[in-house]
């Protein structure tokens, strides 16, 4: 099978309306992934998917948040409604993608956040709308630890 051709079964199963939404896909610069230009290229197709079958992208990024901005933003008013999947990063983080409209996942590191600029002052500030706002597991990776901290 060529990239091509599994590319093309790719989007037909995407099209199907059990699929509800593209992803989990994005931009990982933190692992030894692919080559960022290779994630770059690849989530542009995907992003590209989710324009045309109307359907919302799963976003995953660590440490990539000016490039995947940058690629969400070349598609305009065409990109479909975004979540940023298990978001821990900073309040300026945040803010930059609460400012596109995007939904924020907060997972149990909810918990675990001991930073002073993290999700805990998102949500104690009430900095993220409860709109943009969609509570996630990713279990078994980031679960709660309920003894070790108090909730905001």
């Amino acid at each position: 099978m060529t990239d091509e051709e599994a590319w093309a079964e790719l989007t037909a199963t995407a099209a199907a309306p059990e699929c509800v939404a593209i992803g989990e896909c994005g931009l990982n610069y933190t692992k030894d992934f692919s080559e960022p230009q290779v994630q770059r290229d690849v989530f542009k197709r995907q992003v590209e998917m989710a324009c045309e079958l109307r359907k919302p992208v799963f976003v995953h990024e660590k440490e990539a948040q000016d490039d995947l901005i940058k690629i969400l933003d070349e598609f305009g008013n065409r990109l479909p409604p975004v979540v940023i999947h298990s978001f821990t990063g900073s309040v300026e983080q945040g803010i930059k993608y609460i400012d596109k409209g995007f939904y924020l996942g907060i997972t149990g590191y909810v918990c675990k956040d001991k930073s002073d600029g993290g999700i805990r002052r998102l949500l104690s500030e009430r900095i993220l709308p409860l709109d943009k706002l969609l509570v996630e597991t990713d279990s078994p990776f980031m679960y709660p630890n309920m003894r070790a901290s108090k909730l905001p």
